[in-house]
């Protein structure tokens, strides 16, 4: 018997979702005198917003790209610009071109940009990416004015020391306190957390619905396994955010070991990219051991596309961020992510979920100098096992970090 038309399944609508993020462009970041594009950040923002997408939701992303660091570019008012990215909307608000001035009209900036987008889009969800003050302030009004679900993605933690108020420790105190509260403020009202590994559970206290999405990436078949020339040296790159807490003066010591042996000095081709808080003493100590032989290369921050550019030719990328540091359960680099998605080799240490991945598919390195320098000649011994843990890695990424599955999972925590 045929049923009524009316009791068939019918397609569910789909989700529509307004992205409350730190989405930045090269041309936005110039026009408004922001410091610099946070290439991490807004890589993540958009992978998260293309798995959504790839799952099905509409997806508006809304950036108020104002920070207290920007400068004066003789624009007292700059006014907001729409863009798309690929099937993606993106909004950045109207913005006060001073400083202080900027970020102190941002929540009046995103709460007309959240008005606005209720009312075209009707969003049935705000995710939110980070807790920082206006961001958190508009998503609150999304969910308790305009009645959208609300998920928090967590990226940092902070944690509040007694010690901070003391010297002891370059963390600031008043803004390790403010950003406590922030998040403890935004894992309250939301409905679901989204954390990149499971040690973030822990750290944040999360005692509610959670999603864990570590790598959310589209393998590119066309640039993963893609090697430097065979016969010329390995190509290593370390990229990202360029401080001790990253491992930087332990990359640097690594190297300071690999010249003193010259067969392998050769065999090795170090590329530095990344913003730096001292990019003077940066360029003097690679300076130096370049004068010592070492083949070294600082490209400063680059372009997104001179990233993938640097990315696609690396035969192994390094990521050492500090395990026993003060945001030890909570440093996990997204890039790593990347670069397992792009079919690299990595060298990296024991921080977030990295010890979960199959040992053919990375390389944890113990957090030490000459731990790192040895992994550097094993592999510069061993070019096919380079070739194999890229072709390894490139495969768990497409099994494990395809944006439509990560995407289901984000939207199914709130449903």
């Amino acid at each position: 018997m045929t049923k009524p038309l009316n009791s068939m399944p019918q397609s569910p609508k789909p989700e529509s979702v307004l992205f409350i993020c730190s989405y930045l462009t090269e041309d936005i970041v110039r026009e408004r005198g922001l410091p610099f594009l946070n290439l991490a950040g807004s890589n993540r923002s958009v992978r998260i917003a293309e798995a959504l997408r790839a799952a099905g939701a509409e997806v508006l992303m809304l950036s108020s790209a104002t920070t207290m660091r920007q400068k004066y570019t003789k624009e007292i008012f700059h006014q907001g610009r729409e863009i798309q990215k690929g099937a993606i909307r993106v909004v950045f608000p109207w913005s006060v071109g001073l400083p202080f001035l900027g970020t102190l009209f941002e929540p009046l900036a995103l709460a007309l940009g959240v008005k606005q987008a209720f009312k075209t889009r009707r969003p049935t969800i705000v995710l939110l990416y980070n807790y920082y003050p206006a961001p958190l302030l508009a998503a609150l009004l999304s969910k308790y004015l305009f009645g959208a679900k609300m998920i928090l993605e967590i990226e940092d933690v902070y944690t509040p020391r007694i010690g901070d108020w003391f010297g002891r420790g370059d963390a600031r105190p008043i803004q390790q306190l403010v950003c406590w509260i922030l998040l403890r403020i935004g894992i309250a009202a939301c409905d679901s957390v989204v954390v990149p590994s499971r040690r973030f559970l822990s750290a944040a206290r999360v005692h509610k619905k959670h999603t864990i999405v570590s790598g959310c990436i589209e393998v590119d078949r066309s640039a993963a396994g893609m090697q430097n020339n065979a016969g010329g040296p390995l190509m290593i790159l370390v990229g990202g955010k360029l401080d001790d807490e990253q491992g930087l003066s332990l990359v640097i010591e690594a190297i300071d070991l690999v010249v003193k042996n010259r067969q392998l000095c050769q065999s090795l081709d170090f590329h530095f990219c990344g913003f730096t808080q001292n990019e003077k003493e940066l360029k003097d100590r690679l300076q130096a051991l370049s004068m010592k032989g070492a083949s070294v290369r600082y490209h400063g921050t680059v372009t997104l596309d001179e990233y993938r550019s640097l990315l696609s030719r690396s035969n192994v990328c390094v990521a050492m961020p500090n395990p026993g540091g003060r945001h030890a359960e909570t440093n996990t680099p997204s890039k790593v992510y990347e670069y397992l998605a792009y079919g690299k080799a990595v060298i990296t240490s024991d921080v977030g979920d990295f010890r979960e991945i199959p040992a053919d598919a990375i390389s944890l390195c113990d957090w030490d100098a000459v731990a790192l320098s040895l992994r550097l000649k094993e592999f510069a011994n061993d070019r096919e096992s380079v070739r194999h843990m890229g072709e390894r890695a490139a495969e768990l990424a497409a099994a494990e970090y395809a944006p439509a599955a990560n995407g289901v999972r984000i939207l199914s925590s709130v449903q």
